[in-house]
């Protein structure tokens, strides 16, 4: 968004906003999809990012553009992450997000980058942030307000992130900070060079280059991973672009929605989103948010068409979920303990004919790391007893809160090798989860096999009757 409009927009918040709101729906869509409500939780909102779970949000708004929300379309906020503050500050930035896809970049999966400034960090699924690049040295200005960034999901920029400034700057970055101008546009502030993404292999106008936005001019350039020519894309041109998003082939919704494609609504507080049935028509195509009104579309071979029809709407951040499986953790342990009874379904409390197993134990993450000890006893003296961990899986369940201390994982399973009753060659494979204090609503599944590997155990999933389980960051 360009400054003056920025300035103005952010100085007249308050009052009157269902009255817009009202107005923007009641013009509504003329032809095409028509965006859902999701929420208006955050004043002047700027940047979005989603995971699977995960919807992350930054304000515009002067003096809050250090903070990044967590949010949900039910009316939730939290402050996920603070960025440090800035000597100028209150300032008005626009603080783009970022969630890393991990695989061939090296990036860790799911944890989220912002730009704001000159600068970009990097937050971990706690919340923690860190400096990851500085852009001073390559003379971009700390008081820079329009930015861009996105990670290369097509492998044609190597996995690396890429970031874009109002000076015409667009770089790479790669997984540990290393930086490389990939093209200098026009330098010219009215440009407002942002918005960027790289086009799929199946879009044949501009197949494996990065798109990027110049709302000032209305035109979209495409730029090869060479960096040493570029096009003009969008015949004929769109209007104030502010970015672009190729619509996956794994299109994925929020969790417990259908929404796939979220975007704000600037002038209004707002921020709408679009399902899977509105996005799934245009997979392969680019949908590109414009400042001044509406989402088009770009079809592979350069053609524009509508996507939806709304007016009166000031785009700025927009985001589709990111469909990335949640890595495993090898930074933790679980520890703790407690008893379940061996029939589903029941609480914590024992029903006739199930039996009580209790259980105890210490467990890496990694399997290379000591000590790993479980031991489960049941039924009239019966025990196994764990000699050796043969693999191990922590993995965070954004519906599912650990509580304290804050850990990357809630959930734990294994598989390891043993002794039962004291005889070697039994196998063991368990679920434990840690959903918070007081331990009520962990869980435990077990199944434990004999040296024959016959099925002597079944614990399907239960709650614990007595005890606790507890995720830690590792205490290497």
């Amino acid at each position: 968004m360009k400054t003056t409009k920025k300035t103005r927009l952010a100085t007249a918040i308050g009052g009157g906003l269902t009255i817009l709101t009202t107005l923007l729906l009641a013009g509504g869509s003329a032809q095409g999809a028509t965006p859902t409500f999701c929420t208006n939780v955050i004043p002047a909102p700027n940047g979005l990012a989603a995971s699977q779970g995960k919807l992350y949000a930054t304000s515009q708004l002067n003096g809050l553009s250090q903070n990044i929300y967590s949010i949900d379309c039910a009316g939730g906020k939290t402050t996920f992450a603070s960025l440090p503050a800035l000597s100028n500050s209150p300032n008005i930035f626009e603080v783009y997000l970022a969630v890393a896809p991990g695989g061939a970049g090296g990036f860790p999966a799911n944890f989220l980058y912002a730009i704001r400034g000159n600068k970009v960090f990097q937050i971990d699924l706690l919340g923690n942030v860190v400096q990851f690049a500085d852009f001073t040295a390559e003379g971009v200005p700390p008081t820079n307000i329009h930015d861009g960034i996105t990670f290369d999901h097509t492998g044609a920029f190597q996995g690396k992130m890429i970031v874009t400034f109002e000076t015409g700057g667009i770089y790479t970055v790669d997984h540990l900070g290393n930086k490389a101008l990939l093209r200098q546009l026009s330098p010219q502030a009215s440009n407002v060079t942002e918005g960027p993404d790289v086009a799929p292999s199946t879009f044949t106008s501009a197949a494996n280059k990065l798109l990027v936005t110049q709302e000032g001019v209305n035109t979209i350039w495409a730029v090869p991973s060479g960096g040493a020519s570029q096009a003009a894309v969008g015949v004929p041109a769109i209007v104030e672009p502010e970015s672009v998003h190729f619509v996956p082939s794994n299109v994925c919704a929020f969790t417990g929605t259908q929404a796939a494609f979220f975007t704000t609504h600037y002038n209004v507080d707002s921020i709408y989103y679009y399902t899977l049935a509105d996005v799934s028509p245009f997979i392969g195509d680019a949908l590109v948010p414009r400042e001044s009104g509406g989402i088009k579309a770009i079809l592979p071979n350069g053609t524009v068409t509508d996507f939806d029809g709304v007016t009166n709407v000031t785009h700025e951040g927009s985001t589709f979920v990111d469909c990335v499986i949640p890595p495993p953790f090898l930074d933790g342990r679980m520890t703790g303990g407690g008893s379940v009874f061996t029939s589903s379904g029941i609480g914590q409390a024992p029903i006739a004919g199930s039996i009580r197993v209790t259980h105890g134990f210490e467990l890496h993450c990694d399997v290379a790391d000591n000590p790993n000890t479980l031991e489960i006893n049941w039924d009239g003296g019966n025990n196994f007893h764990l000699e050796n961990l043969v693999s191990a899986s922590c993995t965070d369940d954004p519906n599912i809160d650990s509580g304290h201390p804050r850990a990357p994982f809630d959930t734990y399973v294994g598989h390891g090798t043993g002794k039962l009753n004291g005889v070697l060659g039994a196998t063991a494979d368990w679920t434990f989860i840690d959903a918070g204090e007081p331990g009520s609503n962990d869980t435990a599944a077990i199944t434990i096999k004999d040296q024959n590997n016959v099925v002597v155990l079944t614990v399907l999933t239960n709650f614990l009757n007595k005890g606790n389980h507890q995720a830690h960051r590792d205490n290497k």
